[in-house]
């Protein structure tokens, strides 16, 4: 029992943070000043406490008087038990079209209006404010369309109650130390940062959770690290944007093609990609010829269950592309769909579009064709197994990558005759799970595995611009002019200095509904449609394509093309700026790890200004920018990590001859 130091001292209600919600607590008024704050005293958490407040926060002043807080707590629990729910909405019900005031209540609901009647009203409408409030010291009566928002908002809150009051108990044994995994609503309260995404759930338990009532996205991180569901390096602004939005399972996909009235294609096609893919998007299969090489490039299609201007499509659009980033794979379609229904998995049977061409041995394609069929993959390599395939005996190499490799070779080598720059920038990725060290895998592109299937990936897009500009089709076409000015001539480029010096020519590509040529790929036209899981414009493109095999209209006009191709664009930028940004900084954390002092070799790729250089670390493809006038672009050097603060995104190193 908490004495009181006076006696006969007035009992007030103060609102809580949040305007409308008042606290369900009775508090003392202890002094009052002329600037119209107040102190108060009021029980919270288990404890007095003493806030200073506005005097406009104050509800209603009571005329009773308690010399102790059980005391206090007593005269409310007896004003309450005195006047129940109903007797309030009935009184509103006779007087909300009529001034009105707690005298008039209490000798309606009472049968008389004393000072203690009226205390005991005041008490009851601060706890019930469904058809009266008070505002400034008055007593309000709602109107009937605002009571009827209150009591249906009373009712959600009862709802919620019932989804969110659990966790709050579980919240409690946490802090109490008495349970150590992280909850499983742990994931359902991080969605709650994105916009739109159970927001009014989310606040209720929010007031209660964080013990300054806070709803805000930082007081929802904090509750998220105490319960262990989050480290120091989760992005809390890439939740806030909505960036690790799940797909909505509000959203109903409809059904993916029925490979039982496809034709089967059943040549032995081999799906090539990471270790651990996260989609697979394509297949291939190759076998020579005497013209060359007979090329097949399979496609997933899950078009079927994404018709244009659905939901489902519009989520999609929405989305614009799959995020990578080192500690999310957000997809642009479900995972269900990406990983497994849709997804061109070893030994199961899949719907795909299959971009077919011969492809001669001066490297020119021609019997360009795209087909609907059902196809199944044969088997599923990573680019590590290909690679150590083809550097070992000749004789243990697969007949059909043999003719594959050969094939994209003879691509490759017309291509840069033609006057294509292959740009294989090295690259290292970064990933980090929750609570885990950060790790990096090199992932360059000039492996001849990586290198077979980005050509065979071209062919594939070379095939669809062309089969839709012989059909007259709207199609997503992407067109480049040549480089201006290049100080290096076509060919393949792998060292960073090269391909910064090319691609700093390099004139901004364009999105058309029209062929048009790719100077920089060398190609008459151009059309991505490699990857639909994870693209959306190749989403687009693709439903076009499906249109024009099966015979049909076509599903959008030019116009409509290049609007909901331009809008994807944006979107998947936002992607991809977010997991480049992710990226970095979880390398600065890497290299944070190793220490001030610890040494990297590098190439300066590009000057920046008067002094100062672009640095290219190999170990991590990382570009930095350094200070130095002892050196010249191209140069091989070697950074002398001096400072690094990866919240802060700042990195500073000394360059000096390897």
């Amino acid at each position: 029992m908490t004495p009181l130091p006076d006696t006969n001292l007035e009992i007030a209600y103060p609102i809580a943070l949040l305007p409308g919600e008042p606290l369900p607590l009775v508090a003392r008024l202890l002094s009052s000043r002329r600037d119209g704050t107040v102190r108060i005293e009021l029980w919270e958490h288990g404890a007095v406490q003493s806030r200073r407040t506005q005097k406009t926060e104050i509800l209603a002043v009571l005329s009773a008087s308690a010399d102790c807080w059980q005391a206090a707590a007593s005269w409310v629990q007896q004003a309450l038990a005195q006047i129940s729910t109903a007797d309030l909405q009935q009184a509103w019900q006779l007087l909300h079209d009529q001034p009105v005031g707690p005298a008039s209540i209490a000798a309606l609901v009472l049968g008389r209006s004393d000072a203690l009647a009226c205390d005991s009203v005041t008490v009851a409408i601060c706890h019930w404010n469904q058809g009266f409030y008070w505002q400034d010291g008055r007593l309000q009566v709602r109107d009937p369309a605002q009571c009827a928002a209150r009591v249906a908002q009373v009712q959600a809150q009862a709802v919620w109650q019932v989804r969110v009051g659990p966790w709050l108990e579980e919240l409690e044994q946490i802090r109490q130390g008495r349970r150590r995994a992280v909850p499983l609503w742990a994931e359902e309260l991080a969605q709650s940062l994105a916009p739109d995404q159970g927001r009014e759930a989310m606040a209720w338990f929010m007031r209660q959770a964080d013990r300054s009532g806070r709803t805000d996205p930082h007081a929802i991180a904090g509750v998220l690290r105490e319960i262990g569901a989050w480290d120091n390096h989760d992005d809390l602004e890439l939740a806030r944007a909505g960036l690790l939005d799940p797909w909505p399972a509000s959203i109903i996909l409809e059904s993916l093609t029925n490979c039982a009235r496809l034709l089967q294609d059943d040549r032995p096609y081999v799906a090539i990609d990471n270790d651990h893919p996260h989609e697979v998007d394509d297949a291939v299969w190759a076998t020579a010829t005497e013209a060359g090489w007979q090329v097949r490039v399979a496609i997933a299609s899950p078009s079927d269950a994404l018709p244009a201007g659905s939901p489902a499509d519009l989520q999609a659009a929405r989305r614009g592309a799959t995020l990578y980033h080192p500690r999310y794979t957000i997809g642009l379609l479900p995972q269900e769909m990406a990983r497994s229904t849709a997804s061109l998995l070893a030994g199961l049977t899949r719907p795909a579009l299959v971009f077919a061409a011969t492809v001669r041995s001066d490297g020119r394609m021609t019997d360009c064709s795209v087909q609907e069929r059902a196809v199944t993959v044969a088997q599923a390599r990573s680019y590590g197994s290909v690679d150590t395939m083809f550097a070992g005996d000749e004789a243990e190499i697969d007949p059909c990558l043999r003719d594959l490799l050969q094939a994209t070779q003879a691509l490759e080598q017309a291509r840069i005759e033609r006057g294509a720059y292959l740009l294989y920038k090295p690259d290292v990725q970064a990933f980090c799970q929750r609570f885990g060290p950060v790790t990096l895998e090199p992932a360059g592109q000039d492996s001849p595995a990586r290198r077979m299937i980005t050509e065979a990936m071209v062919l594939c897009c070379a095939i669809a611009a062309q089969v839709g500009a012989d059909a007259g089709l709207a199609l997503p076409y992407r067109s480049q002019l040549p480089p201006r000015n290049s100080p290096l001539p076509p060919g393949f480029y792998g060292d960073p200095p090269s391909i910064h010096a090319v691609l700093r020519t390099l004139p901004r590509s364009e999105l058309t509904t029209r062929p048009a040529a790719h100077g920089v790929m060398a190609l008459p036209a151009y059309v991505q449609v490699s990857s639909p899981l994870r693209r959306y414009s190749d989403l687009v493109a693709h439903r076009q394509l499906l249109a024009h095999v099966r015979g049909l209209p076509a599903v959008q006009t030019p116009a409509e093309v290049l609007s909901c191709c331009q809008q994807a664009e944006s979107a998947s930028h936002a992607r991809r700026q977010a997991g480049r940004r992710g990226d970095r900084y979880f390398k600065l954390v890497w290299l944070a790890g190793r220490g001030v002092g610890s040494q990297w070799l590098g190439w300066l790729v590009r000057p920046l200004g008067p002094g100062q250089h672009l640095l290219w670390l190999d170990d991590l493809a990382l570009e930095i920018t350094v200070q130095t006038r002892s050196f010249r672009t191209g140069d091989r050097v070697i950074a002398t990590l001096a400072q690094v603060n990866p919240h802060r995104g700042e990195i500073e190193v000394k360059v000096s001859a390897p």
